[in-house]
């Protein structure tokens, strides 16, 4: 959790001019460090820093917080020295995570090797900084008192001790196609890697290199990677631990298309040639990409995505009449209002206010346009405020695409375990989503576009490739 917190802040670039660590100089855990190890745990936490960092904002070590700090984080059990400075607490332990003021913390000593809580408690207190340090518009947004929540049942709880953990030791994923290695992908490789007794067989496919821009949000991606093919590196960090890898560096739609690339494993390759892919994970973030996948209609398909601090995880499961990775995802374009305000009535209403929130906007004017939609009104003119926001949206924080990858890994090991309807249960949902800016989790459930060809061809092509069972 250490290591993650320090990884996430260190990426908060013209949010955090100083980052100073005041950790115990006590050996480190080598598995802990996919990169920035050292002679000790705190000289660690600094290398980790500085390699992300270089020069964007002031590292340092110290015994103790410096007098004009602004914000004080600890992780685990700290003395209670520093009551002047505002505090954010955390901790993390197997699928456990906690958030929120010193006096509310549980006093556990973390025992579980499954990154998972540790790794999403590190996105909740950098969650916390960022709002903290970056200031909240009036009326928008709250601190965290106390949080307790379940990665294994995205569940929010009223104590540390009822929430579910299990002990999941040794696992061997199923054959997975994992598209996109962004911010949303690598934060899913990076919660797979670091788990001692998991391991599978990956096909990765992305073809883009990392460049400056990508650092304060890809996880595993430090200044020496800027340059490198995505595929490539992530493939460094799965063979590193107890994954095979298939790295595939251009587009999903010419990976399944290109007969004379190197041979994959036999037992995948022999369905490729029927195109039936039986697990893949969108982390695409442009929905011509989207399209692209959904358009081959694979078995099983998860996606992971992002919108300011919205993290989000969606089952497409069509043969339910859920939404496809089509539906609700226009290829770019400039939309017309008519298209933008069919999009904002497909998602539910509580959802819809948080947006509103989060944007600014008057959400209710909208609401009553929505209902009647009439030229000339204040709604109108609130929705094309709304809608210009929304497809201005390009930035993005480390901890968001951190959590939605999270997401994505605790979903597949939970399939993996006790299977789909396990991990996405159709009475909650297929959407499993966490808002930064008011944190709590939830879920939603997402029905099908009405002309989408998800419920005609689409559907024809799905059953003609999987038949009429239902999802394994």
């Amino acid at each position: 959790m250490l290591w993650m917190v320090t990884n996430l802040l260190a990426r908060q670039f013209g949010v955090i001019q100083e980052l100073v660590l005041s950790i115990p100089e006590v050996p480190v855990v080598p598995c802990c460090f996919p990169f920035g190890s050292g002679e000790n745990l705190q000289l660690a936490l600094l290398n980790t820093a500085k390699m992300i960092a270089g020069a964007a904002m002031s590292l340092g070590t110290s015994p103790g917080p410096p007098k004009d700090t602004s914000l004080l984080i600890t992780v685990g059990q700290a003395p209670d020295l520093f009551v002047e400075i505002p505090t954010i607490a955390a901790l993390g332990d197997g699928f456990r995570a906690f958030c929120g003021l010193p006096s509310n913390q549980p006093s556990v000593v973390p025992s579980n090797r499954c990154p998972l809580g540790p790794y999403f408690a590190a996105c909740l207190v950098a969650g916390e900084a960022f709002k903290h340090l970056a200031g909240l518009r009036p009326g928008a947004g709250s601190q965290l008192d106390a949080l307790f929540y379940s990665v294994w049942d995205h569940r929010a709880y009223n104590t540390w001790d009822e929430m579910s953990d299990p002990t999941v030791t040794e696992l061997t994923l199923p054959d997975v196609y994992v598209v996109g290695l962004g911010a949303v992908g690598q934060a899913l490789l990076a919660s797979l890697v670091a788990w001692p007794g998991l391991q599978g067989h990956m096909t990765i496919v992305d073809k883009d290199i990392i460049d400056d821009t990508n650092l304060n949000r890809y996880v595993l991606a430090v200044q020496d990677s800027i340059g490198q093919s995505k595929t490539e590196l992530a493939k460094v960090y799965l063979e590193a631990a107890h994954f095979t890898a298939y790295a595939y560096p251009d587009t999903w739609q010419k990976y399944c298309q290109d007969f004379a690339r190197p041979t994959q494993r036999p037992n995948l390759a022999q369905k490729e040639m029927a195109f039936r892919y039986e697990l893949v994970l969108s982390c695409v973030d442009k929905n011509s990409a989207r399209h692209a996948i959904q358009s081959f209609w694979p078995r099983i398909l998860i996606g992971g995505s992002t919108l300011d601090l919205r993290a989000m995880v969606s089952l497409y499961d069509i043969k339910s009449g859920g939404e496809c990775l089509k539906c609700f995802n226009p290829v770019e374009t400039t939309a017309t209002l008519e298209e933008f305000a069919e999009s904002i009535r497909s998602i539910p209403a509580d959802e819809r206010q948080e947006l509103y929130e989060e944007a600014g906007v008057n959400g209710a004017l909208i609401e009553v346009y929505l209902e009647r939609p009439r030229c000339g009104t204040l709604g109108e003119a609130a929705l094309r405020r709304f809608q210009d926001q929304t497809q201005k949206h390009e930035w993005s924080v480390g901890f968001v695409s951190v959590a939605a990858g999270l997401l994505m890994g605790s979903r597949l090991i939970r399939m993996a375990v006790h299977g789909i309807r396990s991990a996405f249960p159709p009475e909650l949902g297929n959407s499993a989503l966490f808002n930064f800016l008011n944190p709590a989790p939830r879920w939603s459930k997402m029905n099908a576009r009405v002309g989408c060809d998800c419920q005609s061809s689409g559907l024809e092509e799905y059953r003609r490739l999987w038949g009429s069972d239902e999802l394994m």
